[in-house]
């Protein structure tokens, strides 16, 4: 057994001992659904089931790889410019799906999780026949992280966490000018992600470092209905890579010359005489 798998086994035990591991099923005790303005939000269990005043919403955990499929937990989501569904750089959220890890308990755990999450979203349904969408799928969990908050005069007081937008990388320029157009209105709220040496991941790494890693992730969920869909978000409270994604380390390397050299006629020889070889060889 690795050295990493050992620790990541170590942080399990220490999730499940602190409680909100969605594995665990004694999790679902200890939450409840409350309206927050215009959504509900899942909250911790209240030690007075009558008092609903001072509520905290319930941070939720969970161990899980980050599909390489469907991944935007990227610094602009990969937005490529305005679309009917996405109009501008400030609507976009990063998300990524969670799936399970290839070994155990983290494999098994992931069952139990589609389990507990389906029965989390049941207990919010608007109605039976509501459609649930947005946090379960059929074999992973999406999470989201709202990029961008708006930072004008009439704004309420900006994350604590948030950057100017001068200090952002985008990766194509439509989104570039877009950002130039945001400065002044919008600030950048960078992903609470840090890898294994607890350092927060630079947006500009994002999909190297995150992108396939086996991570502990601490979310809160939400709800809003709307006529016969029902919407479930994660939103990314916190996240640490356990286990670095996979990367090819065979590449090989080749020591090219500074300037433009011309192959010599020996050189030139040798490869089509090597492939005249070939040729023969194959009649």
């Amino acid at each position: 057994m690795s050295s990493s798998l050992i620790s990541s086994i170590t942080v399990r035990d220490q999730l499940i001992g602190a409680g909100f591991y969605l594995t665990d099923s004694s999790t679902l005790n200890h939450v409840c659904w409350a309206v927050d303005g215009k959504k509900t939000v899942l909250f911790e269990e209240p030690n007075d089931p009558s008092s609903k005043t001072n509520m905290q919403p319930a941070v939720l955990s969970a161990i899980v790889v980050l599909s390489k499929q469907g991944f935007f937990l990227t610094r602009d989501a990969n937005w490529r410019g305005p679309s009917e569904i996405i109009p501008h750089l400030h609507d976009v959220k990063a998300s990524c799906l969670g799936v399970a890890a290839r070994v155990n308990p983290f494999r098994d755990d992931f069952s139990a999780l589609l389990v507990h999450a389906r029965t989390l979203q049941a207990s919010a349904a608007s109605h039976e026949e509501a459609l649930l969408v947005g946090f379960v799928h059929d074999n992973s969990i999406k999470f989201q992280h709202v990029l961008f908050q708006w930072a004008g005069v009439d704004t309420e007081e900006p994350d604590d966490a948030s950057v100017p937008l001068d200090k952002w990388p985008v990766h194509n320029d439509i989104a570039t000018l877009e950002l130039e157009r945001m400065k002044g209105s919008y600030c950048a709220v960078p992903i609470p992600a840090y890898n294994i040496a607890n350092h927060l991941i630079h947006p500009a790494t994002y999909r190297r470092e995150l992108q396939g890693a086996l991570v502990e992730i601490h979310f809160t969920l939400s709800h809003c209905a709307f006529k016969n869909k029902d919407t479930f978000t994660a939103d990314v409270h916190t996240l640490q890579v356990l286990r670095a994604p996979h990367t090819v380390s065979s590449i090989v390397k080749h020591c090219l010359p500074s300037s433009f050299e011309r192959p010599s006629p020996s050189a030139t020889c040798s490869y089509v005489q090597g492939k005249a070889m070939s040729s023969s060889k194959k009649t």
